[in-house]
């Protein structure tokens, strides 16, 4: 049982939210729950903190019809930014075929679908970064398979991760969030693509 204590170790705090302690750490890594560290390395949560951090969940911290005006925003931004990107004029790209092309466009939609998932479902957000995860490790064999430098690889996926940042951008929807919030929903953007961009780049580790 936790004991009315304005302290809380990650145990405690975890056993509040109903979580592993595992996940409560990430999500303090991720800058979503306030902690302090004691002079021995643990980490303490006031009670107040995480009473706050669940009534946040409770309400829908990330705003579905954000979200949507950002995936709405997206396609419409990466159609114009490809057009004039040094992209479709690199070698490797003029040497796939239709096939191949329409297989990063899929497992490009896919992605964002699995991170938009991911930002509205905090519960279990897990079981979509894992599969973002598995996807893009597959994404990564599939570049490496058609000939695909590491540092061509990672360019165009930095082209997607930045036509997803110029999206939040030009919708302007997080500047009608409260801060806390729209500061939870862009890091939680962050840190899938960040994950995602490891899980590609590993795969050329291990071809």
């Amino acid at each position: 049982m936790v004991d009315n204590s304005p302290w809380l170790s990650i145990s405690e705090a975890a056993q509040l939210l109903g979580i592993h302690f595992t996940t409560l750490r990430r999500w303090t890594n991720q800058g979503l729950v306030e902690h302090i560290r004691t002079p021995g390395g643990k980490r303490k949560y006031t009670r107040k903190a995480i009473e706050e951090f669940l009534e946040r969940q409770r309400s829908q911290v990330s705003n579905p019809l954000a979200l949507q005006q950002i995936k709405s925003k997206l396609a419409t931004i990466t159609r114009e930014e490809l057009r004039t990107s040094e992209i479709v004029n690199q070698a490797w790209y003029l040497q796939l075929n239709e096939a191949d092309r329409l297989q990063m466009r899929i497992s490009g939609n896919r992605l964002i679908a699995l991170l938009f998932q991911y930002c509205t479902h905090d519960a279990n957000g897990d079981v979509f970064l894992k599969e973002g995860d598995r996807i893009s490790h597959e994404y990564g064999r599939f570049c490496y398979s058609v000939g695909m430098t590491l540092a061509e690889c990672t360019r165009t996926f930095l082209f997607f991760r930045r036509s997803m940042l110029n999206s939040i951008h030009e919708t302007g929807t997080l500047q009608g969030m409260a801060d806390v919030d729209s500061r939870q929903l862009f890091q939680r953007m962050i840190y899938f693509l960040d994950e995602i961009t490891v899980g590609m780049v590993s795969e050329y580790s291990n071809p």
